[in-house]
Protein backbone atom coordinates (compact mmCIF):
# COMPACT_ATOMS: atom_id res chain seq x y z
CA UNK A 1 0.00 0.00 0.00
CA UNK A 2 1.06 3.86 -0.73
CA UNK A 3 0.40 7.00 -1.00
CA UNK A 4 0.27 9.38 -3.73
CA UNK A 5 0.14 13.14 -3.53
CA UNK A 6 -3.32 14.99 -3.88
CA UNK A 7 -4.95 12.62 -1.76
CA UNK A 8 -4.86 9.54 -4.19
CA UNK A 9 -4.73 6.24 -2.98
CA UNK A 10 -3.18 2.93 -3.68
CA UNK A 11 -4.91 0.10 -3.83
CA UNK A 12 -3.75 -3.18 -4.82
CA UNK A 13 -0.18 -1.85 -5.63
CA UNK A 14 -2.56 0.24 -8.43
CA UNK A 15 -3.84 3.83 -8.11
CA UNK A 16 -7.53 4.40 -8.10
CA UNK A 17 -7.15 7.55 -9.10
CA UNK A 18 -3.79 7.85 -11.51
CA UNK A 19 -5.43 6.05 -14.81
CA UNK A 20 -5.47 7.33 -18.40
CA UNK A 21 -7.88 10.02 -19.52
CA UNK A 22 -10.04 7.82 -21.10
CA UNK A 23 -9.46 4.87 -18.86
CA UNK A 24 -10.39 7.09 -15.91
CA UNK A 25 -13.54 8.63 -17.98
CA UNK A 26 -14.79 4.95 -18.32
CA UNK A 27 -14.46 3.66 -14.97
CA UNK A 28 -16.20 6.99 -13.59
CA UNK A 29 -19.00 6.66 -15.40
CA UNK A 30 -19.87 2.87 -14.80
CA UNK A 31 -19.44 3.30 -11.29
CA UNK A 32 -20.83 6.71 -10.85
CA UNK A 33 -24.40 5.52 -12.80
CA UNK A 34 -24.37 2.63 -10.00
CA UNK A 35 -24.16 4.85 -7.52
CA UNK A 36 -26.90 7.37 -9.28
CA UNK A 37 -29.25 4.99 -10.04
CA UNK A 38 -28.85 3.68 -6.34
CA UNK A 39 -29.94 6.86 -4.94
CA UNK A 40 -32.88 7.65 -7.44
CA UNK A 41 -34.35 4.33 -6.74
CA UNK A 42 -34.07 3.87 -3.06
CA UNK A 43 -36.86 5.32 -0.76
CA UNK A 44 -36.26 8.87 0.95
CA UNK A 45 -31.80 8.56 -0.20
CA UNK A 46 -30.78 11.99 -0.90
CA UNK A 47 -26.72 11.27 -0.41
CA UNK A 48 -24.74 7.94 -1.38
CA UNK A 49 -21.44 6.70 -1.02
CA UNK A 50 -18.64 4.43 -1.61
CA UNK A 51 -16.24 3.87 1.12
CA UNK A 52 -13.22 0.91 -0.07
CA UNK A 53 -11.04 -0.73 2.30
CA UNK A 54 -7.54 -0.09 1.57
CA UNK A 55 -4.61 -3.28 0.36
CA UNK A 56 -3.50 -2.86 3.61
CA UNK A 57 -6.44 -2.13 5.75
CA UNK A 58 -5.46 0.94 6.63
CA UNK A 59 -7.31 3.24 5.88
CA UNK A 60 -10.82 3.58 4.04
CA UNK A 61 -11.26 6.05 0.63
CA UNK A 62 -13.96 7.13 -1.42
CA UNK A 63 -13.18 6.43 -5.39
CA UNK A 64 -13.91 8.79 -8.44
CA UNK A 65 -17.40 8.22 -9.35
CA UNK A 66 -18.41 6.68 -5.85
CA UNK A 67 -20.96 9.14 -4.58
CA UNK A 68 -24.34 11.28 -5.72
CA UNK A 69 -26.15 13.67 -3.89
CA UNK A 70 -30.04 14.67 -4.58
CA UNK A 71 -29.83 17.82 -6.41
CA UNK A 72 -32.63 18.87 -4.16
CA UNK A 73 -30.58 18.63 -1.36
CA UNK A 74 -28.54 21.24 -2.13
CA UNK A 75 -31.12 23.35 -3.37
CA UNK A 76 -32.84 23.82 -0.27
CA UNK A 77 -29.62 23.59 2.35
CA UNK A 78 -29.46 26.49 4.24
CA UNK A 79 -25.90 27.13 2.52
CA UNK A 80 -25.96 25.12 -0.90
CA UNK A 81 -22.06 25.56 -0.74
CA UNK A 82 -21.62 23.53 2.05
CA UNK A 83 -23.17 20.74 0.53
CA UNK A 84 -21.44 20.63 -2.52
CA UNK A 85 -18.63 21.15 -0.36
CA UNK A 86 -19.49 17.50 1.36
CA UNK A 87 -20.60 15.88 -1.56
CA UNK A 88 -17.33 16.93 -3.27
CA UNK A 89 -14.65 16.42 -0.33
CA UNK A 90 -14.48 13.16 1.52
CA UNK A 91 -11.12 12.73 3.64
CA UNK A 92 -9.70 9.07 4.05
CA UNK A 93 -10.07 7.71 7.29
CA UNK A 94 -8.88 4.89 9.11
CA UNK A 95 -11.18 1.93 10.34
CA UNK A 96 -13.38 2.76 13.44
CA UNK A 97 -12.98 6.69 12.95
CA UNK A 98 -15.30 8.84 11.50
CA UNK A 99 -18.67 7.95 9.76
CA UNK A 100 -17.27 5.77 7.28
CA UNK A 101 -15.14 3.74 9.20
CA UNK A 102 -17.24 3.31 12.31
CA UNK A 103 -19.84 1.64 9.98
CA UNK A 104 -17.32 0.13 8.30
CA UNK A 105 -16.14 -1.70 11.67
CA UNK A 106 -19.80 -2.46 12.46
CA UNK A 107 -21.14 -3.81 9.32
CA UNK A 108 -17.38 -6.34 8.62
CA UNK A 109 -17.66 -7.72 12.15
CA UNK A 110 -21.37 -8.22 12.03
CA UNK A 111 -22.24 -11.75 13.08
CA UNK A 112 -25.57 -13.85 13.10
CA UNK A 113 -25.48 -17.33 14.93
CA UNK A 114 -21.58 -17.15 14.56
CA UNK A 115 -21.67 -16.73 10.82
CA UNK A 116 -21.02 -13.63 8.91
CA UNK A 117 -24.36 -11.54 8.12
CA UNK A 118 -25.06 -9.44 5.30
CA UNK A 119 -27.82 -7.07 5.37
CA UNK A 120 -28.67 -3.53 5.55
CA UNK A 121 -27.36 -1.72 8.56
CA UNK A 122 -29.40 1.13 10.19
CA UNK A 123 -28.33 3.76 12.52
CA UNK A 124 -29.03 7.32 13.57
CA UNK A 125 -26.03 9.86 12.87
CA UNK A 126 -27.02 12.51 15.70
CA UNK A 127 -26.82 9.49 18.21
CA UNK A 128 -23.70 8.65 16.45
CA UNK A 129 -22.58 12.10 17.18
CA UNK A 130 -23.09 12.22 20.62
CA UNK A 131 -21.59 8.58 21.27
CA UNK A 132 -18.40 9.43 23.38
CA UNK A 133 -16.96 6.26 22.53
CA UNK A 134 -16.85 7.12 18.47
CA UNK A 135 -13.97 8.62 16.88
CA UNK A 136 -14.90 11.67 15.21
CA UNK A 137 -12.85 13.02 12.18
CA UNK A 138 -10.82 15.88 12.48
CA UNK A 139 -13.20 17.63 9.83
CA UNK A 140 -16.44 16.54 11.89
CA UNK A 141 -17.70 15.13 8.43
CA UNK A 142 -21.17 13.55 10.74
CA UNK A 143 -22.06 16.90 11.91
CA UNK A 144 -21.57 18.27 8.76
CA UNK A 145 -24.17 16.11 7.34
CA UNK A 146 -26.15 16.71 10.48
CA UNK A 147 -26.25 20.18 9.59
CA UNK A 148 -27.72 19.48 6.26
CA UNK A 149 -30.42 17.79 7.60
CA UNK A 150 -29.35 14.19 7.38
CA UNK A 151 -29.89 12.42 9.85
CA UNK A 152 -30.66 8.04 8.97
CA UNK A 153 -27.72 6.32 6.91
CA UNK A 154 -27.88 2.53 6.20
CA UNK A 155 -24.77 0.53 5.18
CA UNK A 156 -24.37 -2.12 3.10
CA UNK A 157 -21.06 -3.98 2.70
CA UNK A 158 -19.44 -5.90 -0.10
CA UNK A 159 -16.77 -7.92 -1.17
CA UNK A 160 -15.79 -8.81 -4.89
CA UNK A 161 -12.13 -10.01 -6.15
CA UNK A 162 -10.21 -8.79 -3.22
CA UNK A 163 -11.81 -5.53 -3.27
CA UNK A 164 -13.75 -4.72 0.20
CA UNK A 165 -15.89 -1.70 1.12
CA UNK A 166 -19.58 -0.24 1.92
CA UNK A 167 -22.14 1.75 0.41
CA UNK A 168 -23.92 4.14 2.60
CA UNK A 169 -27.37 5.17 1.94
CA UNK A 170 -28.17 8.26 3.46
CA UNK A 171 -31.52 10.36 4.30
CA UNK A 172 -33.21 13.28 6.47
CA UNK A 173 -33.98 13.04 9.79
CA UNK A 174 -37.49 12.80 8.92
CA UNK A 175 -37.54 10.19 6.22
CA UNK A 176 -40.54 7.81 7.16
CA UNK A 177 -38.66 4.87 9.07
CA UNK A 178 -40.93 2.21 8.46
CA UNK A 179 -40.75 2.82 4.53
CA UNK A 180 -37.13 3.13 4.92
CA UNK A 181 -36.52 -0.33 6.29
CA UNK A 182 -39.31 -1.54 4.01
CA UNK A 183 -38.41 -5.22 2.45
CA UNK A 184 -38.47 -3.82 -0.71
CA UNK A 185 -36.44 -1.21 -0.22
CA UNK A 186 -33.88 -3.36 1.78
CA UNK A 187 -33.74 -5.65 -0.51
CA UNK A 188 -33.28 -2.80 -3.57
CA UNK A 189 -30.44 -1.41 -1.58
CA UNK A 190 -28.63 -4.89 -1.06
CA UNK A 191 -28.91 -5.28 -5.37
CA UNK A 192 -27.69 -1.85 -5.76
CA UNK A 193 -24.63 -2.67 -3.36
CA UNK A 194 -23.97 -5.92 -5.27
CA UNK A 195 -24.02 -3.97 -8.57
CA UNK A 196 -21.78 -0.86 -7.26
CA UNK A 197 -18.96 -3.50 -5.40
CA UNK A 198 -18.58 -5.08 -9.25
CA UNK A 199 -18.39 -1.69 -10.58
CA UNK A 200 -15.49 -1.14 -8.89
CA UNK A 201 -14.08 -4.68 -8.26
CA UNK A 202 -13.55 -4.35 -12.41
CA UNK A 203 -11.46 -1.25 -12.50
CA UNK A 204 -8.37 -3.04 -11.83
CA UNK A 205 -8.85 -6.30 -14.43
CA UNK A 206 -9.74 -4.04 -16.91
CA UNK A 207 -6.75 -1.83 -16.09
CA UNK A 208 -4.97 -4.92 -17.00
CA UNK A 209 -6.47 -6.09 -20.17
CA UNK A 210 -6.14 -2.51 -21.51
CA UNK A 211 -2.53 -2.56 -20.64
CA UNK A 212 -2.02 -6.54 -22.17
CA UNK A 213 -4.13 -4.50 -25.62
CA UNK A 214 -1.71 -1.56 -26.05
CA UNK A 215 1.31 -3.95 -25.52
CA UNK A 216 -0.09 -6.06 -28.02
CA UNK A 217 -0.59 -3.35 -30.57
CA UNK A 218 2.60 -1.55 -30.11
CA UNK A 219 4.14 -4.66 -30.84
CA UNK A 220 2.50 -5.42 -34.10
CA UNK A 221 3.75 -1.67 -34.86
CA UNK A 222 7.21 -2.25 -34.27
CA UNK A 223 6.84 -5.50 -36.22
CA UNK A 224 4.96 -3.88 -39.42
CA UNK A 225 7.63 -0.88 -39.14
CA UNK A 226 10.79 -3.75 -39.30
CA UNK A 227 9.48 -5.34 -42.08
CA UNK A 228 8.78 -1.84 -43.92
CA UNK A 229 12.47 -1.28 -43.29
CA UNK A 230 13.66 -4.51 -44.45
CA UNK A 231 11.94 -4.37 -47.55
CA UNK A 232 13.55 -1.04 -48.03
CA UNK A 233 16.85 -2.26 -47.92
CA UNK A 234 16.08 -5.05 -49.93
CA UNK A 235 17.21 -7.74 -47.26
CA UNK A 236 14.23 -9.70 -47.39
CA UNK A 237 10.72 -10.00 -49.47
CA UNK A 238 8.11 -8.30 -47.45
CA UNK A 239 5.52 -11.05 -46.92
CA UNK A 240 4.23 -14.33 -48.91
CA UNK A 241 1.18 -12.56 -49.72
CA UNK A 242 2.43 -9.72 -51.59
CA UNK A 243 4.67 -11.85 -53.63
CA UNK A 244 1.15 -13.77 -54.97
CA UNK A 245 -1.01 -11.03 -55.17
CA UNK A 246 1.50 -8.93 -57.22
CA UNK A 247 1.66 -12.03 -59.77
CA UNK A 248 -1.42 -12.07 -60.04
CA UNK A 249 -1.56 -8.23 -61.06
CA UNK A 250 0.08 -6.19 -63.69
CA UNK A 251 0.79 -3.63 -60.80
CA UNK A 252 -0.96 -4.70 -57.82
CA UNK A 253 2.30 -6.32 -55.46
CA UNK A 254 3.10 -2.25 -54.18
CA UNK A 255 -0.58 -1.85 -53.32
CA UNK A 256 -0.73 -5.32 -51.45
CA UNK A 257 2.65 -4.24 -49.94
CA UNK A 258 1.37 -0.78 -48.57
CA UNK A 259 -2.44 -2.27 -47.23
CA UNK A 260 -0.63 -5.34 -45.84
CA UNK A 261 0.81 -2.90 -41.97
CA UNK A 262 -3.05 -2.40 -41.93
CA UNK A 263 -4.09 -5.93 -42.09
CA UNK A 264 -1.47 -6.85 -39.97
CA UNK A 265 -2.47 -4.22 -37.44
CA UNK A 266 -6.43 -4.59 -37.65
CA UNK A 267 -5.69 -8.63 -36.22
CA UNK A 268 -4.37 -7.49 -33.27
CA UNK A 269 -7.45 -4.42 -32.01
Amino acid sequence: MGRLSDGQTLYLGKSITARSPNQAQIDDDLLARAVQDSGLYAFGCVFTEVWVLSSDEQHLTRPSGGHWMDPVLIQTAFNPDDAKEVDRVARDCAPGESLAGTLFNQTSQSTFLGKNWRGVHWRDIKSMMNDPFLLQSKDNRMKQLHDLGIGIVATVPFKFQGREGIVLFMSRSGADVAKLTADHNEDFLIGATDLIGAAFAVRIPRMECSRIRRETFQSAIEKVQMQIKEKKSGKTKFCDCSQKSSRNTKDGGEANAAIQPVRIIDNYL
